[in-house]
């Protein structure tokens, strides 16, 4: 075993590993990546290929470790997942019908099934650099400069049968507690794994970095109606792989953010705007959950008062005296009145939600209606009320 790993250490491409195997362990080897071709040595039928396949799928190879099965009296299958991140990139089987294999076989195919998980990423951060050098012109589209036919040429030079149902920015803002010399090579290899988990999802990934951003247009493939899940679900997998690499002398997060999407790909520039729109939101409230911009309603109106009015002033018109009691008496009528309005009124579920009895809580609402006056409930006042309340935590005052 010595032998093979000190053979196997050495620079490898996907073909040499293969051949290797199927010479020092005279067994049959096949690669079967989830997107692409197979690779069998020496080669099969394709109706051979389709019943491997089968009998990998009913296997279910895991990651730990390869399995092995026996297929009729004198065939013997072994298979290991190949993984990257939790994602699976392929497997890579050995099969014979001269002899059985043996805990020796396992040993080795475990072994390479690292090497090739290794260069199948070395592979994917080289040519998202080579993506990366590549396309500058995106840059131009971001910013609506580029026509309708300069968009589609670009496009099918490099997918000619795309065909996109919309189109939708999202961006991917970084946030270290130290700088990083490796900032760029993480992005490129964290966008490679993303370009992958997008592609099964449906989206056509297309990126572009801006000092720590990491800029994606998706070019939906599949019906609209589902495109918000199919975000998430990504997302969550690239926040989970960004949690696992927090390990050395400085911790990373990602901010992501998810503009509005549009059937025509000349409107691109206009989902760029509202994904950087909800990344600036979601950083005046903390709210990181909220990654689209479609979602973001009411803060939507804040920010457009707090460019073109005095957000502080609309704050301090219709909750400066709760907030002045609360300082002076070290009170809370803020939060009670947050909850009241947030239980439609319901005083009895509002007392439950702040854990204080129903006297008490209707002595905090002769305080506010002391306060703010009597109308305070009334629909028109409650409105600009509540608007007040989310303006406080948009500014992260309350």
């Amino acid at each position: 075993m010595q032998q093979f790993y000190s053979i196997l250490l050495a620079p490898h491409n996907l073909e040499d590993i293969l051949h290797f195997l199927h010479s020092n362990l005279c067994v049959n080897v096949a690669y079967f990546p989830i997107k692409g071709n197979a690779v069998i040595i020496p080669s099969i039928s394709v109706d051979k290929q389709k019943k491997m396949l089968e009998i990998i799928e009913k296997l279910q190879p895991g990651v730990l470790s390869a399995e092995m099965v026996q297929v009729g009296e004198n065939n013997t299958i072994a298979c290991k997942a190949i993984n990257a991140y939790n994602h699976k990139l392929a497997y890579l089987v050995l099969f014979s019908n001269k002899r059985k294999l043996n805990k020796f076989d396992l040993l080795v195919l475990d072994k390479c099934s690292l090497l090739i998980a290794q260069e199948l990423l070395r592979n994917m951060y080289f040519q998202e650099r080579k993506n990366y050098q590549q396309e500058k012109w995106i840059f131009e589209w971001l910013n609506g400069r580029l026509q309708k036919h300069e968009i589609i040429r670009n496009i099918q030079q490099k997918e000619p049968t795309l065909q996109p149902t919309g189109c939708v920015a999202c961006i991917a803002k970084i946030n270290l507690t130290s700088q990083n010399k490796s900032d760029t090579n993480f992005m490129l290899s964290i966008t490679g794994i993303a370009r992958s988990f997008f592609e099964q999802q449906g989206f056509y990934l297309l990126n572009y970095f801006e000092n720590l951003q990491m800029i994606y247009i998706l070019l939906d493939k599949r019906d609209r109606l589902s495109w918000q899940l199919r975000i998430k679900n990504v997302i969550k997998q690239l926040k989970e792989i960004i949690l696992n690499r927090n390990l050395g002398q400085y911790t990373m997060d990602i901010t992501f953010s998810v503009g509005k999407i549009y059937s025509e790909l000349s409107d691109l520039k206009k989902s760029f705007q509202t994904a950087k729109e909800t990344l600036y939101i979601i950083q005046r409230t903390g709210k990181a959950e909220e990654l689209f911009y479609d979602d973001l309603h009411i803060y939507r109106i804040i920010s457009l008062v707090e460019k073109h009015g005095n957000i502080n002033e609309f704050i301090s018109d219709y909750l400066k005296p709760v907030i002045k009691y609360d300082e002076e008496q070290n009170g809370n009528l803020l939060q009670t009145l947050k909850v009241l309005i947030e239980c439609s009124d319901n005083k009895q579920e509002a007392a439950k939600r702040l854990f204080i009895s129903r006297q008490t809580m209707y002595h905090r609402i002769q305080k506010l209606e002391e306060l703010l006056g009597t109308d305070f409930l009334l629909p028109e006042k409650k409105m600009c009320i509540e608007l007040a309340l989310y303006a406080l935590d948009y500014l992260n005052k309350y």
